[in-house]
Parts: C-alpha cells; sequence; structure tokens
C-alpha cells in the first residue's frame, strides 16, 4: 500500500507530459515559419471520429443507468420496478 501511495502520481505525470511534451516541441517550427501552423492540427480522420462517437455514447449509457438506479432507490418496496 505504501509503494502505490508513491507511485499514484506517475499516470497523472504521463498525461501531462503526452500534452505538454508534442505541444513544446512544435512551437520552435512555428515560430520559425518551418512548420505551418495548419500542419500542427490534430488529424481529422475516421479514428478520431470514431473514439469521439464512443465517448458520447458510453456517456449517454452511463446516464441513463444512474437515472434508473436513482428511480429504482427512490421508489417504495411495494411499487413495481
Amino acid at each position: 500500500m505504501a509503494i502505490s501511495k508513491m507511485t499514484w502520481p506517475r499516470g497523472f505525470i504521463a498525461i501531462l507530459a503526452g500534452w505538454f511534451v508534442p505541444g513544446v516541441g512544435r512551437q520552435p517550427w512555428i515560430a520559425t515559419g518551418v512548420l505551418r501552423t495548419a500542419e500542427t492540427r490534430w488529424p481529422e480522420d475516421a479514428t478520431v471520429h470514431n473514439a469521439i462517437g464512443v465517448i458520447l455514447i458510453r456517456r449517454g449509457a452511463d446516464d441513463d443507468a444512474i437515472k434508473a438506479f436513482d428511480n429504482a432507490r427512490a421508489a417504495a418496496p411495494d411499487d413495481p420496478v
């Protein structure tokens, strides 16, 4: 347990590094004109759109499940579910 308390920030640091390293690495190329700003954007492809769709559908399913649990918890013992 003590080891897990010391290592929990590693995932958070890895996520932040995944955002900062590419952004910082592109800055000199954009500032000197070697890389155009349009080339630095995230690619719009089917994978990105698919991932966004899966996230939105999953969130909707989670919201529906939470509503169903709240309704079941609020129901009286004699009420039909």
